[in-house]
């Protein structure tokens, strides 16, 4: 028994005083301030736009119709529209989509609005201009979903073509 608590006590005894060592991989607490609190929160939401809009350029690279038209808040009408438009362009060529800016220009909770330039080439079909087009977008948030609500082409710049 003398053994069992010459062995005990000594091994309680470390426990309890290595457990009140600061560990040296931790690290110091960060203060938050409610500025860099809400840049981050723009940095998130930026990001989520961003997202939005890539799934919809890998929608239109990959001719796939569901994941282009799942970026657009669209009614019944609206849908027929855009999903004839996506298979017209789809079976007439093969486009390359390169977002070159993309910018927050407002947004609230419920409403934002962003301005996206794009060069689009073409790959494969018949004649076509490559361009950039700059283009306002409205987003909306539908039951915590951004969506494409509105969309303007405030500039369309015609590229030279390759030699």
């Amino acid at each position: 028994m003398k053994l069992f608590f010459s062995l005990v006590i000594p091994a309680i005894l470390v426990i309890i005083i290595f457990s009140g060592c600061k560990s040296s991989t931790e690290k110091p607490a960060v203060e938050v301030d409610s500025t860099s609190a809400a840049q981050n929160a723009d940095t998130l939401l930026l990001n989520e736009f961003k997202n939005l809009f890539y799934k919809q350029v890998q929608g239109l690279k990959a001719k796939n119709a569901g994941d282009y038209l799942s970026t657009l808040k669209i009614n019944s009408f609206d849908s027929i529209q855009a999903a004839k438009q996506f298979e017209t362009i789809t079976q007439m060529y093969d486009l390359d989509y390169t977002i070159v800016k993309f910018a927050l220009l407002r947004n609230d909770n419920r409403t934002a609005e962003v301005e996206v330039e794009m060069k689009v080439e073409k790959i494969n079909g018949p004649p076509f201009e490559d361009h950039l087009s700059v283009t306002r977008h409205i987003l909306e948030n539908s039951e915590g979903k951004w969506l494409i609500l509105e969309s303007r082409e405030i500039n369309y710049t015609v590229l030279r073509p390759k030699q």
